[in-house]
């Protein structure tokens, strides 16, 4: 019973969001952002020690590190868009 009653809010919830404007949808996004943004860096919390290995030689060490971190954040929009 507790499962049928979650899909439908579920259902009612994937309504409501088709009724969203974008700006509406941007909103919503922006409310999880600093969520999503603690738990793609989260992992990091738990390492001790990080070795950088540079193809191109332009970017190393923590600038690299927080560079992937900003273009996996940058992605979640689209992501979004794919997913509605």
């Amino acid at each position: 019973m507790a499962g049928a009653a979650e899909a439908g809010a579920l259902e009612k919830k994937a309504e409501a969001y088709k009724q969203f404007t974008q700006a509406a949808l941007t909103v919503e996004f922006l409310k999880v952002l600093p969520e999503l943004a603690e738990k793609i860096a989260s992992p990091l919390t738990k390492v001790d020690k990080i070795t950088v290995i540079s193809q191109d030689g332009a970017s190393s060490g923590v600038n690299k590190i927080t560079g992937d971190i900003a273009k996996i954040m940058a992605q979640i929009p689209e992501l979004t868009h794919i997913v509605s």
